[in-house]
């Protein structure tokens, strides 16, 4: 059987292969619980990536716009997690950090709302 290379194949296994090989461990200032703690927080970040995604790609659209996004997102909330972790995840950055992903969040939605009345 032969396979061919898609656009999707070749972003999924970049995106993979970023995810496990480059990107910090978020919860390195937790030292000997780290690895748990990321075992523990890993399909939280999946999910919450996941969800983001679909909010911007519609299901079997274009399959690599969706796996582009998806490793977008996750990296992002990886590199949030690890600016928070730089402070020991400190009560007030996280106050910022929700507050950053509030504003982040309502303008996307806006910016889509407008363009819809356009559409």
């Amino acid at each position: 059987m032969k396979e061919k290379f898609t656009a999707y194949g070749v972003i999924s296994a970049i995106g993979y292969i970023v995810r496990n090989l480059f990107l910090p461990n978020p919860f390195e200032c937790f030292e000997g619980k780290a690895l748990w703690i990321n075992l523990i927080a890993e399909p939280i970040i999946h999910l919450i990536a996941f969800l983001i995604t679909g909010l911007f790609y519609e299901e079997k659209s274009l399959p690599w716009w969706g796996s582009l996004l998806y490793f977008l997102f996750y990296s992002a909330i990886v590199l949030a997690l690890w600016l928070l972790s730089l402070v020991n995840f400190a009560w007030w950055s996280i106050v910022i950090a929700v507050i950053v992903i509030a504003v982040i969040a309502g303008g996307i939605f806006i910016l889509c709302s407008l363009q819809e009345d356009y559409d």
